[in-house]
């Protein structure tokens, strides 16, 4: 009777137990583990690996799995999904009651952990309670929850936020790597006199005034580094004010930076941006590389690399004269953007000249530009070098050959190397524009030029922010060319200034062609000027509210770019098509702008060889300006190193001046004639060499 009973209750316990196990096995509890992963002392990106690694009450669950899935101290445990950054979330089922011992993984793959030399790719544990962490489910638990947010357990800190909270102010957490700058010899972070910061919207950062400068609290630290690693990351936090929240922008632009030995070193590149913070929840943002650019996985290389430009379409404009003080500088990634210091003049070669001793990793691609540095004359309305509409900005190339976006040098293996220049060359011509670029009056024949703009708005019709309204809003192109808007007399820079004179609006206004959505402008040029446009197109509606074209930023992309395309180059005259240009259409669009290969400026179209490397003739430009009060600039050309003179003569025949007497090398050339001292008229200037004799007339206005 006693074993009768016995197999009774141990049946009946079996059958209590088995039913438990079924409703628990239909009714799992989901806990959501939410992770930051801000901590890691490495490169951990969205498309990395974190696991939850452990045991549910004891028992590890592989092959047969636990609620379907499998929880274990191995590579086959759950994995999380990126949401965000450096936030992950990891769905573990288990029931009421349920106890798991488990720690958080982190890796590059399955195969390789991160943070090597660092614990390999497992978090620390520093709470006292042993190794691992201990998470139990509430035993009154009936629906699926999610944890508070934890933090990947860092090397001295454990479960806690790389910074503190600050009860009535928002925090933004920023870090970045800065491994390749210190393989590069770049920066050492053991100086005192080398920092870290960031610079950006002086709202957000504290800065005092502008992106020029770096508030105190804007300059990072330096993180413990995991011993064997190539990774030296800086890192802190930006705390806002939350009462200030509400009037930042929707989006924040910034840039890191370097300061040796008070030198500023910016990133290249478009700007970086986030999100404006919500009141009161503090954030992270995930890492990142300093300028984009990981440390050197292959071999270095200490290399003199030359730069060369050329700058004679901006003279042959009247908007470039060594004479009055202008000069040319090239920044880049390798000089901090450096746009204060001058290049070096080569007389003979009529070319601006830098050479930088560079280490860097065989193909890497190094940005820069060049940049007019003018004189402060240029600015001044009292100075005869005044130039009208000039802004301090402007002095940058946008280049249509980059879709105004910056140069790549490819760094080689050799140890003298040379910039690539244009058309396969090694000079560079200031927005890849050569002096056969300019339209003149005799390219030409007549004293302006009408080019025609096309764009196609349909796509503006489904744009998000602010639908295009083709009965009511009014389409308006937005020059973007510094050099080309000098010419026009019209207005570049940020803002769209041009849009806010009524003449200028007149000018650039669209209009519908009656075609669908087609609208069109046709603008007359004021000659010279140069053949390429940069620009974007921009609609407003009645109340003053635009949308510009394009994505914005610095890359290529940003705005269209068309071309006048030459029929032929003749000596130093281009011939354009006569009696007008209608350029390509453009096709509305707010993501990246198309931009075509430019023409090769050759005699004739399309030519294989470029036409700067061998002038083909002696040729005399005309002054420019002219009429002039009191200097004018005069070009010319040689074929091959020749001995010339270049005089001045009045209406008489007199000899008034000797401008140039000696040998040239070959190229193209510029001199500068100053007439202070003679009264106005017609004046001769003609150019020797050997038996050849070209002349031209001048006019002299006082």
């Amino acid at each position: 009777m006693k074993t009768y009973t016995k197999m009774l209750l141990m049946l009946a316990l079996f059958v209590f137990g088995t039913a438990n196990y079924a409703f628990a096995q239909e009714d799992p509890i989901q806990v959501t583990f939410l992770v930051n992963t801000s901590t890691v002392a490495d490169t951990l990106s969205a498309d990395g690996v974190l696991q939850i690694r452990g045991a549910v009450n004891g028992e590890e669950y592989d092959d047969e799995g636990y609620f379907g899935q499998n929880i274990n101290w191995g590579s086959t445990s759950i994995s999380g999904e990126n949401i965000d950054g450096d936030y992950w979330k990891i769905d573990v089922m288990m029931a009421p009651g349920d106890e798991l011992v488990y720690k958080f993984w982190v890796g590059h793959s399955l195969e390789e952990g991160a943070g090597a030399g660092f614990n390999d790719g497992w978090e620390f544990n520093f709470d006292g309670d042993g190794d691992n962490y201990t998470f139990v489910v509430p035993a009154e638990a009936t629906e699926d929850f999610e944890t508070e947010l934890q933090y990947f357990a860092g090397f001295d800190d454990g479960r806690q936020a790389p910074f503190e909270s600050v009860e009535g102010q928002t925090a933004v957490f920023f870090r970045v790597n800065v491994a390749n700058p210190i393989a590069l010899g770049q920066f050492d972070p053991e100086d005192e006199n080398n920092r870290v910061g960031l610079r950006g919207l002086p709202e957000f950062f504290g800065n005092p005034e502008d992106w020029g400068a770096t508030a105190e609290d804007s300059y990072l630290e330096q993180e413990p580094r995991p011993t064997g690693s190539s990774n030296v990351f800086f890192s802190g936090a930006i705390y806002v004010d939350n009462d200030l929240i509400a009037d930042l922008p929707a989006s924040i632009p910034y840039k890191f930076v370097l300061e040796v030995d008070s030198e500023v070193f910016w990133e290249s590149g478009d700007d970086r941006f986030i999100d404006a913070p919500v009141e009161g929840e503090d954030e992270t943002i995930i890492w990142a590389f300093f300028d984009r650019t990981p440390p050197p996985s292959g071999d270095l290389v200490t290399a003199n690399v030359e730069f060369q430009a050329n700058v004679s379409l901006l003279e042959a404009l009247g908007y470039f004269n060594r004479g009055v003080g202008d000069q040319v500088a090239v920044p880049g990634a390798f000089n901090g953007w450096d746009s204060a210091t001058p290049m070096t003049y080569d007389e003979g070669a009529d070319l601006w000249r830098s050479t930088f001793e560079l280490t860097r990793e065989v193909g890497q691609a190094i940005p820069f530009k060049y940049f007019i540095i003018w004189d402060e004359s240029r600015f001044d309305e009292n100075s005869e070098n005044y130039i009208p509409n000039l802004e301090g900005g402007n002095g940058w190339e946008e280049p249509g050959s980059t879709g105004g976006g910056d140069r790549i040098f490819t760094f080689g293996s050799e140890t003298s190397q040379i910039a690539q220049g244009d058309f396969g060359g090694e000079v560079a011509f200031f927005n890849s524009l050569p002096e056969q670029a300019l339209i003149t009056v005799d390219g030409t024949g007549s004293e302006t030029y009408p080019v025609t703009f096309t764009i196609d708005m349909t796509a503006a019709l489904e744009n998000v922010d602010q639908p295009f309204n083709p009965e009511d809003d009014e389409v308006f192109l937005v020059v973007e060319t510094p050099i080309f808007g000098l010419t026009q007399n019209l207005s570049v820079g940020d803002g769209q200034p041009g849009l806010g004179d009524p003449d200028q609006r007149d000018r650039l206004r669209f209009e519908s062609t009656g075609e669908g959505n087609m609208f069109e402008l046709t603008l007359e040029l004021l000659l010279p000027t140069e053949n390429h446009f940069g620009f974007n197109v921009a609609y407003e509606n009645e109340l003053g509210e635009r949308v510009i074209s394009g994505p914005g930023g610095f890359d290529a992309g940003r705005r269209y770019y068309r071309y006048i395309t030459p029929e032929a180059v003749l000596g130093n005259v281009t011939v354009w098509p006569a009696g007008g240009y209608s350029l390509d259409m453009v096709v509305w669009s707010d993501e990246a702008l198309d931009f075509p290969t430019p023409p090769d400026y050759g005699a004739g179209v399309n030519i294989d060889e470029p036409i700067y490397d061998t002038p083909r003739e002696i040729a005399l430009g005309q002054n420019y300006p002219n009429p002039f009060n009191p200097t004018t600039n005069i070009n010319f050309t040689l074929p091959e190193n020749a001995d010339i003179r270049l005089d001045v003569f009045n209406v008489l025949g007199q000899r008034v001046a000797t401008l140039a007497n000696g040998t040239f090398s070959s190229g193209t050339h510029t001199v500068q004639f100053d007439a202070s001292r003679l009264s106005s008229g017609v004046y001769l200037y003609r150019l020797q060499s050997g038996g050849m004799t070209i002349s031209k007339s001048m006019m002299l206005v006082k």
